[in-house]
């Protein structure tokens, strides 16, 4: 596995204190799927397209960490004002941008798109479109959501999906999390579909799935998370503003 002797040097000015002893900000396995990934997209001759997944409940930090991934499969800090787009339309505009800037990774945050059945199903639509047009480009999408079961058939019945990062437990200074592979997902999504009656607690489907290893990821340094939080809230202002311009329409 080729993984940097340090994050610093992918984001030089990144604090050691945030860093683990192994030099990433993140359990030393996550890094070694991150290079099964890279091999996969982008030096296999055919750029096959791949989703890495993080999901769990809100303020665990979903976005923190892919933006951490991301910038390690980039091979430096990303664009965040263009390689991750909150809702389908934006999503789309980062991935012609990525394209034409030969970029390798962009960031899909729900920012609500999974809240409501029309919007998800723009949502779904939005995705599949890019493993159906771009794949040739190499791009790896990181999609962040509140639960695996809010993604359609489409991915998985390709088998483009390679990792679930499922987040479990957060602490001050680092969250705990759960990784799983392809076929740990489809068990998921299995339990998810035969408890939707009888047992609605979503939670009890990843507890019913090995997952193939566990970890933690850290807090970054003040000013990077300064600027994730920055990004994110402009994203869900703006999804704000949608919102009450439909109700005013409505009434």
């Amino acid at each position: 596995m080729v993984i940097p002797t340090t994050f610093k040097e992918i984001i030089p000015n990144y604090t050691r204190a945030a860093l683990y002893d192994h030099g990433l900000p993140f359990s030393k396995e996550l890094g070694e799927n991150l290079e099964d990934i890279k091999k996969r997209t982008y030096d296999n001759k055919r750029h096959l397209p791949s989703m890495i997944i993080i999901d769990g409940m809100s303020g665990l930090g979903k976005t923190t960490l892919a933006v951490l991934l991301a910038s390690y499969l980039e091979g430096r800090q990303i664009d965040l004002k263009h390689q991750k787009g909150e809702g389908a339309e934006n999503f789309i505009r980062c991935i012609d941008w990525c394209i034409e800037n030969k970029r390798k990774v962009i960031i899909y945050d729900e920012a609500g798109d999974f809240e409501r059945k029309a919007t998800q199903t723009k949502a779904n639509r939005a995705i599949n479109r890019v493993f159906d047009t771009y794949r040739t480009f190499g791009i790896v999408v990181i999609v962040l959501l509140p639960y695996i079961g809010q993604l359609d058939n489409g991915p998985f019945d390709k088998g483009i999906p390679r990792l679930l990062i499922h987040l479990t437990e957060g602490k001050e200074n680092y969250t705990s999390f759960a990784g799983y592979s392809l076929i740990g997902m489809l068990w998921i999504r299995h339990h998810l579909q035969n408890m939707v009656r009888k047992y609605p607690i979503k939670q009890r489907a990843y507890d019913r799935t090995n997952p193939n290893f566990y970890g933690h990821f850290k807090k970054p340094p003040e000013w990077l998370q300064a600027q994730i939080d920055k990004s994110s809230d402009k994203g869900k202002l703006s999804e704000i503003h949608k919102a009450m311009k439909t109700i005013n329409e409505v009434e």
